[in-house]
């Protein structure tokens, strides 16, 4: 198996199960992504707080790199988070991997807000956070040379 280097967004994925009529209030078309301010993140987090069904490290690269190296893949992250509660989340995850560098900034940490209906759909709001700081000055180029 091959070496892997991943320079991607880290984000906490929050899911949460509501009715088609909740997500029509929430005024974002259904199975689309938006883009969302902090305080909106915050507005939807203290709305729907009993609703949160799972949170888990996410984000297309990070995601990427959990399933190589659960096939037996050498891989490293790169990654920008906040220094805040969903930061450690997001690194803890990946201590067992020992292969991640990451910058913390005075940003939080991004979120993907996952809104599921009942019919399973999945429609998202984002706060890239901590994730609009990453950078060249995020990568790692001695892991980056080994893979």
């Amino acid at each position: 198996m091959g070496k892997i280097y991943g320079f991607g967004n880290a984000l906490m994925d929050i899911e949460i199960r509501i009715s088609d009529e909740e997500l029509q209030e929430i005024d974002i078309p259904k199975n689309t992504m938006k883009h969302i301010s902090h305080d909106e993140l915050s507005e939807y987090l203290e709305k729907y707080d009993k609703k949160i069904n799972s949170i888990n490290p996410g984000g297309s690269i990070a995601n990427t790199i959990f399933a190589a190296a659960d096939n037996g893949a050498k891989t490293f992250f790169s990654f920008a988070i906040g220094d805040d509660e969903y930061g450690e989340l997001f690194t803890k995850s990946f201590r067992d991997m020992e292969s991640i560098s990451f910058k913390k900034t005075e940003y939080r940490t991004g979120v993907c807000l996952i809104f599921v209906t009942p019919d399973g759909n999945r429609t998202m709001a984002a706060n890239l956070g901590a994730n609009t700081q990453l950078n060249s000055d995020c990568l790692d180029f001695e892991h980056m040379q080994q893979c």
